[in-house]
This record gives C-alpha cells, structure tokens and sequence, in this order.
C-alpha cells in the first residue's frame, strides 16, 4: 500500500474517533445492568408472600442522557399460608406455594447529569409481559416505573439503588381478573460501554 493511502487512511480515522462519544451517557454507548430485590409481606396473621426478582436490562443511548432497550425480568415468588382447623381429630394445614415468573418487554430510561457526573439520577418505565410455565398461574401484563440514582465507581462502572412501583394484571389464566399491586426497592450494578 502507498504512503499516500494510508495518510488518507489516517486523517479519516482521526476526525472520526474525535467525534466519538467519550462519556456515559452519551449519544451511541450502551449500558448492561442487572438489580436484584427482595420484598416480603405479612398479608395477615396466617399468610405471608416473599418475592425475589433478578432484572438484567441492555440500553442504547439514542440521545445524550436518553436510552432505549429491554429488560427480562425473573421472579421467584414464594406464599405460606395457614388454616386452622376447626375440628379437633383434624390437624392445622399449611400450604407453602411457590412458582416463577419470567417477564420480557421494553423499557425506556432518561439519566440526568452532565459529562462531567460521576452520579446520575434517572426515570425509567418498563412495559412487560410476565408469565410462567405452570398452567395454573396466570400470565401478567406489568408496568414498572422507577426511579433512581447510578453512582460512578469507574469511568464506566456504576453502583445503582431504585425505587420502583410495580402493576402487573392479568391477561389470562385463572379468569379472576387479578390484580397486584407492589413498590419496593432495588439494588444493582450498571456497566457503560462506550
């Protein structure tokens, strides 16, 4: 190759790599994050719903401070309840239940801060369709708006703590048109890629 193509060559590549996004949340990075919560409930004295959720989520920056992406969520929800009973020559009954949901849909984020942040406070909403492989349990439509703070450790490493509110109805399954209805709050790490 000749001297003349690669001087060529090169002065393509530098303006193009000054133009280059250098910041997280700037227009063309990506973000892979993952949040984990644990919520637990006593609904009455007899009854009891513990709920485990793990959220990896994949976002691009369309924008500076804008993303788009999805999220799979996978819950593990875990109900005891009791009956006592009202013969004697008839024990108590527990019922320790369990099943897990996995949930897929898209998600949406805006993260406030300039280049120069290391924190980055931002709104999310999610959208998702949440079901599970036990033909008794019903699938869920879930909508999950959040909010929360991205703590830098790194140039493109984050600590992330949420505040989320979760509705999920039912679209089909049991015919009980269900309803539930759950805020809590989340903690995980964020990884930019730019």
């Amino acid at each position: 190759m000749s001297l003349r193509i690669w001087i060529i060559l090169v002065l393509l590549i530098i303006p193009a790599q000054a133009a280059a996004q250098r910041h997280a949340v700037d227009r063309g990075a990506f973000r892979l994050s993952g949040g984990i919560s644990y919520t637990h409930s006593n609904l009455t004295e007899d009854r009891s719903i513990s709920v485990l959720s793990f959220a990896p989520t994949a976002m691009f920056f369309t924008t500076d401070n804008f993303a788009l992406g999805g999220t799979l969520q996978i819950t593990h929800i875990n109900e005891c309840f009791s009956f006592e009973s009202p013969f004697d020559e008839f024990p108590d009954l527990t019922v320790d239940a369990s099943v897990t949901r996995i949930g897929i849909g898209p998600q949406i984020a805006y993260f406030f801060g300039s280049r120069k942040s290391t924190m980055f406070p931002f709104f999310s909403f999610g959208f998702l369709f949440t079901g599970s492989d036990e033909d008794s349990d019903p699938d869920f439509i879930t909508i999950r708006p959040s909010a929360g703070i991205a703590f830098l450790i790194a140039k493109n490493v984050s600590i992330d703590g949420e505040l989320f509110f979760s509705f999920q109805d039912e679209v089909s399954g049991t015919g009980n048109d269900l309803s539930v209805t759950m805020f809590g709050l989340a903690a995980g790490v964020g990884v930019f890629i730019f």
